[in-house]
């Protein structure tokens, strides 16, 4: 190569190269180049060297070089109409003018990551370059080339959106560094359109979510890294290209060699380590667990838990931060025992190795680890008793759900016997209200529906509107979707468990039918606590059985000697423990379950409703054997009619009369008022009820329930009905706990045989409480102007009973009262008595 030479040549001398790997160039950007060069001419001289002698008889008469660098200035300068240009002449052979050029083409501003890439490839393919000559002619470190190189391993995806400007070189090569193009595919649509607004992700976000869904640590692998035979194709992960230590310069974003970049054939590498596994695991003489029965200990797929086990291996299952194995296999193998091992039900081929629970107590103990087993035993107690609650408030979830849909299924046939026929335009409203109310139901809504109603198979809410279109009698068919529409059981909502006001549609409706839905309920919890009953019983005789097996069980402990005499063993763990494959685990059993269901349906912390109509009945009679035939069930509370329609019956005179119990007596008659001045005791049997009590009235408490502390002394008070008490602040219930209605201001509204009060302390259904005479205290309203008050008694009128209201004066007769107006309605001035007011 001879000393370069700088001068100027004619146009018309030159010729482009054949070689050059620009092909195009863009027409307005050249056209500003022209008119640069017109104001101010080249500034830089292009390469030439001279013309080729191959080249001598394809080209025109007066051409003598040939351009290596520059066509584009040479292109311009003759837009411009230049007759001369710069030149820089230089010997060259064809091998390196070609180089130059793609160097040359290479560091162009204007050229997108793939084409840039394309060229590196080009040079050290068509030269004989190295990586690192090439960084050096680009000015580069070798790992800037080695990257751009990566890009060339992005599928058609990634490059469509480099190509688009979607993607920069940084997020493009983390996307190339991904083994296949459907993961490549994956991870370019993620992180293009990322978020609600299709926002790309920066590189960071990037980095984080590649690494997270397609990368995985081989330190966590259950396979061994070095097995070349798990996988014969793969090969060693050790070895394998596509692990980020095999090309630390690629993954600089990534913490750690041993990271796997192809998630496939680690997953696959983990499906044959489980298969052999489980092929080991058959053909030894451990405990496998498999099917039905590995199911039953691991139901849920979102955990590896198994229930009444602890896994050895998992340090979750370790009340240290060491796994079990660790801490016990010393123990483990002196007493001989071996893991019982599950096979997972939810991931094919994957084998836990476990020991239940109470024998990993033993065994740390024996290890010296007494701490942790503790820690072990405290948790397992607490676990069994939340599973033993959490059994309990399902049994009764299940049991208010029921009882309500049994109104809902009464409810139906009644609304098509009782609703008369209206006419054509009537029922067209009532058509239209009804297909209102399904339009704004969900479709399990609208399915439940389509049940109950027999429809058959029929896309439900489309089905419901045909429905309620044809039916004859639409009035019935919205009384029943109304119910329905408050039929569900919201234990999450309610803050107390009798809540009605989540079903106040479903009640109103039931009422409205005269379906008597407090005695579907009442049959409901006794059929509820029947079945409690028998359960706890099958629990007791399941648990006396197992004893007298365990007991039986118990010689076999014992060795034989040669002659077939019993030979004692030294005590080992493991027989403390039980054997290694019969331990019985510390978690609650199907009895256990079954027994806390019970216990809670007899609770006095359960509804009240709960508890049985026998067990205090309030006509008197016995609940034993020999009470003979009961009588009549009235209710304190109870509104009644005196039925002796025959003028020769004694009490024929109170024939029709209509009052209120006010008092149930053993002797099998019922204390009745009639009106504030007049009051009569009458037979039972002559009495008619005409609606019943808001609430079940016991008058004995449970036999199991211990006796109430009793509470500080109280005035005796001669309580009557209608009178106001408050719940004392010291008021505790049977269970010696501060009631939860301490503070309650409302009206006597039953007195039972035994002394027992009922109040009613609210409008709503469910507030009512039974309580023993010392819990009360008469209650007299102390209030002042301004004060917010509620009445509670009726002495000027029911139709203000319960409403709220400010003080506005206190007057002579009492305190002249503004109460907050109804809907639609107009406030009201009304004067009370001390007595009927409440001071919120």
């Amino acid at each position: 190569m001879s000393d370069p030479v700088i001068t100027s040549l004619p146009l018309e001398s030159l010729v482009a190269s054949l070689t050059n790997p620009r092909t195009t160039f863009n027409a307005a950007t050249l056209n500003e180049l022209a008119e640069t060069i017109k104001e101010g001419g080249v500034h830089q001289p292009i390469l030439v060297r001279p013309l080729p002698g191959a080249r001598v008889p394809d080209t025109p008469p007066g051409v003598t070089h040939e351009i290596v660098a520059g066509e584009r200035r040479f292109r311009a300068s003759r837009i411009a109409g230049a007759p001369t240009i710069p030149v820089w002449i230089r010997e060259l052979s064809d091998a390196e003018a070609e180089k130059i050029q793609l160097i040359e083409n290479v560091q162009r501003e204007d050229l997108k990551p793939i084409e840039k890439a394309e060229g590196y490839a080009r040079l050290l393919r068509e030269t004989d370059m190295s990586r690192a000559d090439l960084a050096k002619a680009i000015g580069q470190s070798t790992s800037y080339v080695n990257a751009a190189l990566k890009l060339l391993d992005l599928g058609p995806e990634g490059r469509k959106a480099v190509d688009a400007g979607e993607l920069d070189a940084s997020r493009a090569l983390l996307i190339a560094r991904l083994p296949s193009t459907e993961l490549q595919a994956k991870a370019t649509k993620a992180i293009t359109k990322n978020g609600y607004y299709n926002e790309p992700m920066s590189y960071r976000a990037a980095s984080e979510y590649i690494q997270r869904e397609f990368m995985l640590r081989l330190n966590d692998a259950k396979f061994s890294k070095t097995d070349e035979g798990l996988i014969p194709d793969a090969g060693s992960c050790k070895a394998c290209p596509k692990r980020t230590g095999a090309n630390p310069e690629l993954f600089t974003d990534v913490k750690g060699a041993d990271v796997c970049t192809d998630t496939a054939c680690y997953r696959a590498k983990e499906t044959a380590h489980a298969k052999a596994q489980l092929k080991a695991a058959r053909e030894s003489d451990a405990t496998l667990i498999e099917g039905k029965e590995a199911r039953a200990l691991m139901p849920n797929s979102w955990t590896s838990r198994v229930e009444g086990h602890f896994r050895l291996d998992d340090a979750a299952d370790s009340p240290t931060k060491t796994p079990l194995r660790k801490l016990i296999s010393k123990e483990m193998e002196k007493a001989g025992i071996t893991p019982v091992l599950i096979a997972n039900p939810h991931k094919e081929g994957e084998i836990i190795a476990t020991l239940p629970v109470e024998q990993v107590t033993q065994l740390l103990h024996a290890a010296g680890q007494d701490k942790a087993a503790q820690d072990i035993d405290r948790d397992s107690k607490q676990d069994a008793k939340y599973k033993a609650e959490q059994a309990a408030r399902e049994a009764k979830n299940k049991l208010e759900a029921r009882w309500r849909w049994q109104v809902l299924e009464a409810i139906w046939p009644a609304a098509n016997e009782r609703y008369p026929a209206f006419s054509e335009d009537m029922n067209n409203i009532l058509r239209f209200a009804a297909q209102r109310y399904v339009s704004m139901l969900n479709t399990d809504k609208c399915k439940a529906l389509c049940k109950l109603l027999d429809l058959g198979k029929v896309a439900p809410k489309d089905g419901l509107t045909e429905w309620i279109r044809e039916i004859e009698n639409p009035l019935a068919a919205l009384a029943v979707i109304v119910a329905h529409s408050q039929v569900e059981y919201q234990y999450w909502r309610s803050t107390e468990p009798d809540d009605d006001g989540d079903n106040e549609a479903l009640f109103v409706v039931a009422s409205g039918l005269m379906v008597d839905y407090k005695e579907i309920e009442r049959r409901a919890r006794s059929d509820a606590r029947a079945d409690a009953m028998k359960a706890k019983k099958e629990a007791k005789a399941e648990s006396k059985k197992t004893a007298e097996a365990s007991a039986a069980d118990a010689p076999a402990a014992q060795a034989q000697d040669k002659k077939g005499k019993a030979k004692p063993k030294p005590e080992r763990p493991a027989a403390r423990a039980g054997a290694s494959r019969k331990a019985t685990a510390p978690k609650i059993s199907e009895e256990e379950a079954r027994q806390g269901i019970a216990e809670a349906m007899q609770s006095d912390d359960a509804w009240p409703m709960l508890r049985s109509s026998t067990s205090g009945a309030m006509d008197g009679t016995a609940a034993g054997a020999d009470a003979g035939p009961p009588a009549k069930q009235i209710e304190v509370s109870d509104r009644v009619m005196v039925d002796r329609p025959e003028k020769d019956q004694p009490g024929h005179a109170r024939h029709g009369q209509e009052g209120v119990v006010i008092r149930v007596r053993a002797s099998g008659k019922a204390s009745v008022r009639f009106s504030s001045e007049d009051e009569a005791l009458l037979p039972v049997a002559w009495l008619k009820v005409l609606a019943q009590s808001l609430w079940p009235f016991p008058t004995a408490p449970e036999k199991a329930q211990p006796p109430a502390p009793a509470p500080a002394p109280a005035p005796e008070v001669e309580w009557r009905i209608g009178d106001i008490a408050r719940v004392r602040d010291d008021a505790k219930g049977p269970n010696g706990k501060r009631c939860k209605t301490v503070g309650k201001v409302g009206r006597v509204t039953g007195l039972a045989d035994d002394g027992r009060i009922q109040i009613k302390h609210g409008e709503r259904s469910h507030e009512i409480v039974i309580l023993q005479p010392e819990q009360l205290e008469p209650y007299t309203a102390t209030a002042n102007p301004g004060d917010k008050i509620r009445i509670v008694g009726t002495s000027a009128g029911d139709e203000y009973l319960w409403r709220q209201g400010r003080v506005e004066a206190i007057e002579k007769d009492g305190y002249a009262c503004i109460l907050t107006a109804k809907a639609g309605g107009i406030a009201s001035a009304v004067t009370f008595r001390p007595t009927d007011l409440e001071v919120l």
